[in-house]
């Protein structure tokens, strides 16, 4: 069914898609469009006359809750997302340097680079504004220049950046709850006309007439004003999902003439001022799947479109508007003087204003004439009252750290009172924080790797992996945890498994600058302190058994050593008796020989 907006074209896949970009959009503006208006301006605190209560009303007052709940919501969930340095990792978790790591490493490195983790802080923001947060995964090759000795360098090199994509920019089939399911879904965005020329001119689109971008094409937000020239503005539509092949080569000819079950393929195209054919080409990527993501801020069954935090806020926070306004325009009558007056007690053409040191005449006597007219001032329970709205939008959206002042509720002066409401504001910002992580996060990761891997394969070598996502708490969860774990650690052994494995938690909870050196030493304390302990009795036991045998060696040793030293002793008694021996038959051969020495000499002397 083609839409009444659209006018044929003669190009017919120029025809078929925005026959039905323009059925999309004009299904989004029906159920969306207002109400979407009306959260960016209570969030940018923008003034429109038609958002008054009542038509007597003359304050302009718009109160900050609804904007400070979507502001925490939001910080809550970038912290929880990116508040590690390394954010994302393999699903095996390998500790060792391996190519995976290596190409893990390279990731984060690029995703720095390319400031990722801004486009998605600016996708969260829509999604707490609008309800769902989308993105669109691009691939395009950026020049680097760097100096050398020889002067400027420049290189090229092909990157994966994230691209945020305002709701209001997006269209998608309304049966769809998915982007995957969807016949299709396209982007709408108005884009300076010179940097369309210059893709014409290199060739990236095709050459041609790109037609005249008129005002009912420019869309703007609630609160800025239409441009006045659109001569330099071009409407680029750009088309995701499933077309007829046989257009994708056809630029003549009429829709109609499609088969009634023509083949589809997935395909992109690109069309300016809904007119003219720019790109048209099946996916070029790899696994086939399609460029956008997006996750809902709270659930909506069967919807594509999610609910935001403003959408949660937003009848309590009409209701302190309208008190707040009230209020201002009832102290104008009390606080500003105003008089009653004879008409006919005044000299004719007498413009009646008041101002101090003012001569004011009147026809006889002036306390007959003018009368001090005081109107009592506003009621104080409509002061407190404001209270109870404030208390509503903290329960509405979840994004404050108590949900009544004590005076209201008497469990917010205790410990355990306002562990309660931390424990279910914990418990809604996990489970949106869920919704971020398996629907835009994961996908993020995985589409932005696959493109890698087929685009730069020098740099990102094709492998089979499966990434996950390292999300930690947000900022109110992450003080509520470090408070329990102290109390833990106050009743658990220092130096225990137990310790060690609180103290990890504790410093991944921490934002401190040496946390990362920190957890490596704690995981080896605590690889060191799980090890196999011996049993206690046991190895008493064992110390025992070899005491005891020490003893008996000792005694053993004990034994040979006086065997040795008795030995010893005999060996030198025997020594002894030899060594006398020796000498007494050294005394007798001695005497014999001189015996035998004085009987010769006696002979001889004889003789003589």
């Amino acid at each position: 069914m083609q839409n009444d907006n659209y006018n044929n074209t003669g190009d017919p896949l120029v025809d078929w898609v925005m026959s039905h970009v323009s059925e999309f959009e004009q299904w989004r503006d029906e159920n969306f469009k207002e109400s979407w208006g009306e959260f960016y301006r209570a969030w940018r605190g923008i003034y429109k006359e038609s958002d008054k209560a009542r038509q007597s009303e003359r304050s302009r007052l718009i109160p900050p809750d609804l904007s400070q709940a979507i502001e925490v919501a939001v910080a809550d969930i970038e912290e929880a997302a990116f508040g590690r340095k390394n954010w994302i990792d393999i699903e095996d978790d390998i500790k060792d340097e391996t190519p995976e790591k290596a190409l893990v490493q390279q990731l984060l490195e690029d995703y720095e680079l390319d400031k990722v983790q801004d486009g998605m802080a600016e996708s969260i923001l829509h999604g707490a504004v609008y309800g769902t947060a989308i993105g669109k995964v691009v691939v395009k090759e950026k020049s680097f220049k760097f100096p050398t000795e020889n002067g400027i360098e420049e290189s090229k090199e092909i990157r994966v950046v994230f691209e945020p994509v305002d709701p209001n920019n997006f269209v998608i089939d309304p049966a769809a709850t998915t982007i995957d399911e969807a016949l299709g879904c396209a982007q709408i965005i108005i884009k300076p006309i010179h940097g369309i020329k210059a893709k014409q001119e290199s060739g990236v689109y095709y050459k041609g007439e790109l037609g005249a971008c008129n005002d009912d094409m420019v869309s703007q937000l609630d609160g800025l004003q239409r441009p006045q020239n659109t001569e330099g503005m071009c409407k680029i539509v750009e088309w995701h999902g499933l077309v007829p092949k046989v257009l994708l080569k056809k630029k003549t000819g009429s829709v109609a003439d499609l088969p009634d079950s023509p083949e589809m393929v997935e395909a992109i195209v690109t069309i300016a001022n809904e007119t003219f054919r720019l790109k048209a080409v099946e996916n070029p990527f790899l696994m086939k799947d399609r460029s956008f993501i997006a996750y809902q801020h709270d659930k909506i069954p069967n919807s594509f479109f999610g609910r935001g935090i403003a959408e949660k806020g937003w009848h309590p926070h009409k209701a302190l508007e309208a008190e707040m306004r009230g209020r201002i325009d009832a102290m104008a009558f009390s606080i500003h003087p105003m008089v009653a007056m004879d008409a006919s007690k005044v000299p004719r053409g007498e413009k009646f204003t008041i101002f101090p040191g003012k001569t004011i005449l009147t026809n006889g006597n002036p306390a007959e004439a003018i009368q001090p007219l005081k109107f009592n001032p506003p009621d104080l329970a409509s002061f407190k009252a404001t209270n109870d709205y404030e208390r509503m939008t903290q329960m509405a959206t979840g994004s404050m750290d108590s949900a009544a002042g004590g005076a209201i509720s008497s469990r917010n002066n205790t410990a355990s009172g306002m562990s309660m409401i931390l424990q279910g504001a914990i418990k809604r910002s996990k489970r949106t924080m869920r919704n971020a992580e398996q629907n835009f996060l994961d996908e993020w990761v995985r589409k932005s790797a696959w493109r890698y891997m087929q685009f730069a394969p020098e740099r990102y070598p094709s492998m089979d992996l499966k990434f996950k996502v390292h999300s930690t708490m947000g900022l109110l969860a992450r003080e509520f945890e470090q408070g329990q774990i102290t109390q833990l650690l106050n009743t658990t052994p220092p130096g225990s498994p137990t310790y060690l494995m609180l103290m990890k938690s504790f410093y991944e909870n921490s934002t401190l600058t040496t946390k990362e050196e920190m957890l490596e030493l704690l995981e080896q304390q605590l690889q060191s302190s799980l090890q196999p302990q011996p049993d206690p009795k046991a190895e008493f036991d064992a110390k025992k058994l070899e005491l005891e045998a020490l003893r008996s060696e000792a005694d053993a040793n004990k034994k040979n050593a006086e065997g040795q030293l008795a030995t010893a002793k005999i060996d030198l008694v025997d020594a002894d008796i030899l060594k006398i021996t020796e000498d007494l038959e050294r005394k007798e051969f001695d005497s014999v020989s001189q015996a035998t020495h004085n009987t010769t000499v006696h002979n001889h002397s004889k003789a003589s």
